[in-house]
């Protein structure tokens, strides 16, 4: 655990510098100079983008995930032959994708056409940012699985999004057109996959050999049955992830998915501390199958639980408390109107409940996943879950607007990770809860509180007359909220990890100051 601590933190804490580099830019930038329609667009080619290199990978990412530690205990480093495999069978896949994707065109043209004219007059761009982004996912996994995560980290959040502003600043400054920013954008991931390869070449770990590895004569079968079923664990994965903004692109235009993904971009913190947890963990997890360690699992499965509750929690809480100032550095004429920030923010209470919902029940579905018993499980309960998200967000999109498309993955969190952490129970015995767990939320519903007396006494009695002077004000609430939340889970002991941590920090404090001191 000491190694998910380390590297969480290192990542973590260069994803929440990317996200402040995307706040910049989503704040600043684009909502004055971009419209929605265009905003929505670059979105929906990341989620389109997603869907098409998950069908081409044929589940080479989570191959990489499970197999990577046996090659690296049983081969040396240049006889690995995994990461051929992972770009000949992911390059096949692509090109038979990316076929079946010119043959459909028609179809597509036709379901966007009318709500999103933008999305088609851009779509012969498509097969390059696809691409670039497949070679991007694949030696990310290898990056991930060799524990350079804090690489990875700063690749996908400061590099992708510094990439953004600029191309959102060259825009601003009439330097380029839209289709300007548009071929700029399709440079983008090739860049990434480019440096993710440089750095392991730089370690010595970047080799494609042609020969095929007794290793591999051993085990094939096993990787390719695994293969197909964590394929179509993946496939609707990023269906579950990304249906909600092709199905309102679709019904209600690209200017409404642009503003559903503002919803999903201020609340996206709440899971920069899982999406780094996870990818440590992983390995973890996978390794500890391997040996059957189920004890060493349940560790995970409890620690992780304990601190994404805490970290992932307390993100929500500020960023909830603090709804209505962030919106409000927005501009009206980009959303549109009151009315629609209104619909806004009950967007973001609801899809941060659902995000609640998955990091309190941890890492259940990569424990399932890197099973050799129980991987089918939660396969067979993503199909069921991608079949019934498809209809609901079909229903509620068409009654509720963008709120139904959050009303529907609240539902579909509650009923997958519900299913999934009662089966482990009921097979392993384990659960990712403790006495600590729910102490915690004992401290968020206090912290609840507080705000709300904070609100009467204090903060509604505070206008704004400019953005500066709103985001001093949204700086110092969470700087109290924080001064309370933090002591609080030291002195309860909540978490041994983040009592180590801040334990840690105060210690450099000290050091720095005491240095700082002596030199005067």
């Amino acid at each position: 655990m000491g190694i998910i601590k380390s590297q969480s933190i290192k990542s973590t804490i260069i994803t929440y510098i990317g996200f402040a580099i995307g706040a910049i830019n989503m704040l600043f930038v684009m909502p004055h100079f971009f419209s929605k329609e265009q905003y929505g667009l670059l979105t929906v080619f990341v989620a389109f983008a997603n869907q098409v290199v998950t069908f081409g990978s044929i589940g080479m990412a989570t191959v990489t995930n499970k197999f990577l530690p046996y090659y690296r205990a049983h081969l040396v480093p240049a006889k690995r032959d995994l990461l051929t495999i992972a770009l000949i069978v992911g390059t096949i896949g692509m090109l038979i994708v990316l076929g079946l994707f010119y043959l459909n065109n028609g179809l597509i043209i036709r379901k966007f056409s009318k709500n999103a004219p933008l999305f088609i007059e851009y779509l012969y761009l498509f097969p390059i940012f696809s691409t670039g982004y497949f070679y991007y996912y694949v030696f990310e996994s290898f990056n991930n699985n060799y524990r350079f995560t804090v690489w990875g980290a700063f690749v996908r959040e400061i590099f992708y999004k510094s990439f953004n502003l600029f191309a959102a600043i060259f825009f601003a400054f009439k330097w380029v057109n839209f289709k300007g920013v548009m071929n700029i954008y399709m440079l983008m991931y090739w860049l990434g996959a480019l440096l993710l390869a440089t750095n392991l070449s730089l370690n010595k770990l970047l080799h494609v050999p042609l020969t095929i590895s007794k290793l591999t004569k051993r085990i094939w079968r096993n990787m390719a049955q695994y293969s197909v079923s964590s394929w179509g664990i993946s496939i609707l994965g990023v269906t579950f992830q990304f249906i909600d903004t092709f199905a309102i692109a679709g019904l209600m235009g690209l200017g409404s998915a642009g503003v559903y993904s503002i919803a999903k971009l201020i609340i996206s913190p709440v899971v920069i501390p899982s999406g780094s947890v996870v990818t440590i963990s992983v390995p973890l997890i996978s390794d500890a199958w391997r040996r059957n360690d189920l004890a060493k699992i349940e560790e995970i499965y409890k620690k992780t639980a304990l601190v994404l509750l805490i970290i992932c929690g307390f993100v929500f809480y500020l960023i909830w408390v603090n709804t209505t100032d962030i919106l409000s550095l927005i501009p009206l004429k980009f959303i549109g109107s009151q009315d629609i920030v209104n619909v806004t923010k009950n967007v973001i209470l609801i899809l941060g409940i659902a995000r609640a919902i998955d990091f309190s029940t941890s890492v259940n579905a990569y424990i399932l996943q890197n099973s050799r018993k129980y991987y089918w499980v939660d396969l067979s309960c993503n199909i069921v879950n991608v079949i019934l998200l498809i209809p609901l967000n079909y229903i509620l999109i068409k009654n509720f607007g963008i709120v139904g498309a959050a009303m529907s993955i609240f539902a579909s969190s509650l009923m997958s990770n519900g299913f999934k952490a009662t089966y482990l129970y009921a097979k392993e015995h384990i659960h990712p809860f403790s006495n600590k767990w729910f102490v915690s939320i004992v401290i968020f519903s206090a912290m609840l509180l507080l705000n709300y007396v904070l609100n009467l006494l204090i903060f509604n009695h505070l206008q704004p007359s400019s953005e500066v002077m709103l985001l001093i004000k949204i700086s110092i609430k969470s700087i109290v909220l924080t001064a309370v939340f933090i002591p609080l889970i030291y002195v309860f002991k909540i978490s041994d990890d983040i009592n180590i941590t801040i334990i840690s920090i105060i210690s450099k404090l000290k050091k720095v100051i005491e240095g700082f001191i002596f030199r005067k």
